[in-house]
């Protein structure tokens, strides 16, 4: 009797220990710090209509790359689904990911859309357009980093029809960007934080 009290105890603290280990392991979990940059993109349809900008580390190793692009859907791309009417995506250069973005915050997402990269026109016209996180100004905090997307300068066009296109749909004509990357240490996330507000609806 004594022999199993005694090994129950072992077990116990055995126990306690590897849960305090993987705790310590997360609290202490750090990523390569990022050198600060901010920098403003213009897109004009069927003209500029994609941009990629490289997010490199203090010591100028190249560690993430953001990908955006104008009216997305039309894009075809391998490794990713464009759908947005604007949409950027956000991928590491040093590690492989099991995600397609790291803008996403879904711990299992199951659609490359399933991010706030993805920008839609009713997102970013009318009352949503100036709603947190989810209208033209996108903040993401994710691997010792603070990103920022901010649309501005905006233009639509009015329905494709006139081009002869088979549906009738508006377009964005043009818009500029203003992406905003600094290093926070205190972010921890390997991908997006969830926001506090919900998805606006217009």
């Amino acid at each position: 009797m004594r022999n199993l009290i005694f090994v129950f105890l072992i077990l116990l603290i055995g126990l306690d220990i590897g849960v305090t280990s993987i705790g310590d392991t997360e609290s202490k979990r750090s990523w390569p710090v990022i050198n600060p940059v901010k920098k403003t993109f213009h897109f004009i349809d069927h003209h500029e209509m994609g941009a990629k900008l490289r997010i490199v580390g203090i010591d100028g190793t190249p560690l993430y790359q953001l990908e955006c692009y104008l009216n997305a859907y039309d894009r075809e791309d391998r490794d990713f689904n464009y759908s947005g009417n604007f949409e950027c995506r956000l991928t590491s250069l040093y590690s492989k990911d099991r995600y397609s973005t790291l803008l996403t915050d879904q711990i299992h997402p199951t659609r490359d859309w399933q991010s706030r990269g993805r920008f839609l026109l009713e997102e970013i016209t009318g009352k949503c357009a100036e709603y947190p996180d989810y209208g033209r100004v996108r903040h993401f905090r994710l691997r010792g980093m603070n990103l920022t997307l901010e649309i501005k300068n905006l233009k639509i066009k009015l329905g494709s029809a006139a081009e002869n296109a088979p549906w009738y749909v508006d377009r964005i004509e043009k818009l500029d960007l203003d992406v905003t990357v600094i290093a926070d240490p205190t972010v921890l996330s390997e991908i997006a934080e969830p926001t506090k507000y919900l998805p606006c609806s217009n």
